[in-house]
């Protein structure tokens, strides 16, 4: 998913036809949550989709050009530049179809944009469910869905929906600075991190994170991080081996914001991505794991006062600079207790067992 840029590269280190690809148009499926309550006749399967036209305007290409040169990429990083970058600019297409099939059904299905991004609701019986859904023995079903869309051209596609029972443990898990090494304080390095370099994880988080999959927990990956990355981001968990999970991203635009505006307002958009997972499973038990580089103290602090026990675990991780001995905790966590929120610089220093699984089963 590239756009071009005519006559920037002298050396030709990317052709026109490769960065524009074989064709204009994508629909991205990106991953649901559901409930799945085994007493429902039928299920609502919630279906979330990115329909966009790759934007090779001179705008769109000028823009591309001076945010490059201004992190100094160099011919070897222009490949993974233009794959990231490019979906930025892309434009929302004119229109979105596709087709799903369903066992042995073939259905349309009518997307409704709800800003950039489009929505759909597909309901499956009792017993379709039961014959297309993969259970993995940790109290979660994956349900993959076969897609169609293009026409007469038609490509396919994966809709996956991870199905959760309301009991259960699930890790909600911040990314940047958490798991992969982002650098958020230091907005050159966090965009060269985002758009030049490949994705580093933190040592040992996925052992950590595998660890407490065993054990039954349930993965959801939240951040400030935009949705036009959830394909490098969701790369980077599988090559570094991180338990797959859902992912809860932000929806931006590129119009009228600057560059360095993608990863701003978290104190407002990790709340509102955050809470509906708490609300749509109120007998699960959950343990939040961010860092200290931004606000994840704050807003996981506030989360704890609202949803008291449900939230069982809160673990913070310290970036070096950072002082353990803040007064900042102490405000962020008041009313808490300090064994609710201890902070770590080391996935080493945390405990593999999940003690709340456990708990949740007496």
């Amino acid at each position: 998913m590239l756009i071009a840029s005519d006559n920037w590269i002298d050396d030709g280190a990317l052709s026109r036809k490769d960065m524009l690809g074989a064709a204009r148009g994508e629909i991205v499926f990106f991953p649901t949550l559901c409930g799945a309550s085994p007493d429902a006749e039928s299920l609502d399967i919630p279906i979330h989709a990115w329909s966009f036209e790759h934007n090779d305007s001179k705008l769109a290409q000028f823009i591309l050009k001076v945010v490059a040169r201004a992190l100094g990429c160099d011919k070897s990083e222009l490949s993974l530049y233009w794959k990231r970058a490019s979906l930025f600019v892309a434009r929302r297409a004119r229109s979105a179809a596709a087709v799903v099939r369903v066992g042995e059904r073939l259905l349309p299905l009518n997307l409704s944009s709800v800003g950039e991004h489009s929505w759909a609701k597909l309901t499956i019986s009792r017993s379709e469910l039961e014959k297309i859904a993969a259970d993995n023995g940790l109290g979660e079903q994956t349900l993959t869905i076969q897609a169609w869309s293009g026409g007469m051209l038609a490509r396919s596609h994966k809709v996956h929906t991870k199905l959760l029972s309301p009991a259960g443990i699930s890790v909600i898990s911040d990314i940047d600075d958490t798991i992969k090494h982002s650098d958020v304080h230091d907005k050159r390095e966090l965009l060269a991190n985002t758009f030049v370099r490949s994705f580093q994880p933190i040592t040992g988080m996925a052992e950590l994170y595998q660890s407490w999959r065993e054990q039954g927990a349930s993965f959801h990956y939240v951040s400030s991080t935009p949705w036009q990355l959830f394909g490098a981001l969701d790369e980077f968990l599988a090559a570094n081996n991180f338990p797959s999970g859902t992912f809860h991203l932000k929806s931006f635009a590129w119009k009228g914001l600057s560059w360095t505006s993608l990863f701003k307002s978290q104190l407002t958009t990790k709340p509102q991505t955050i809470e509906p997972i708490l609300k749509s499973f109120p007998g699960r038990r959950f343990v939040l794991v961010g860092d200290a580089a931004e606000k994840d103290p704050e807003i996981y602090g506030d989360l704890v006062r609202k949803y008291g026990e449900q939230i069982h675990q809160i673990y913070i991780r310290l970036p070096e600079s950072c002082d353990e001995h803040s007064q900042r905790f102490e405000r962020a966590f008041r009313d808490i207790k300090k064994s609710k929120w201890p902070t770590f610089r080391s996935a080493s220093e945390l405990t593999s067992a999940l003690d709340c699984v456990e708990q949740h089963s007496k």
